[in-house]
């Protein structure tokens, strides 16, 4: 019994992995996704809407990640 239940493991844990990697793009709102774009998102009446931070909580963060994407709401930019 324990080797069944190993062996179903085994097979959850292959086809689970296989169906994470073949996604290599998604895209929100299209039929097929650019190849090129990790993320695609494509409306005519709706927008990305990002994290909106004060200058001061911006500046606050420890260590951001290179790249991080925020709104600043007293400078009214990103």
């Amino acid at each position: 019994m324990t080797s069944l239940k190993h062996l179903f493991c085994c097979a959850a844990f292959t086809t689970l992995s296989i169906s994470l990697f073949a996604q290599s793009n998604v895209g929100i709102g299209t039929l097929t996704s650019n190849n090129f774009a990790l993320l695609e998102l494509d409306a005519i009446d709706k927008g990305l809407l990002t994290t909106r931070v004060t200058t001061t909580q911006r500046l606050a963060r420890n260590a951001p990640a290179r790249g991080l994407l925020v709104y600043d709401t007293d400078f009214d930019n990103f």
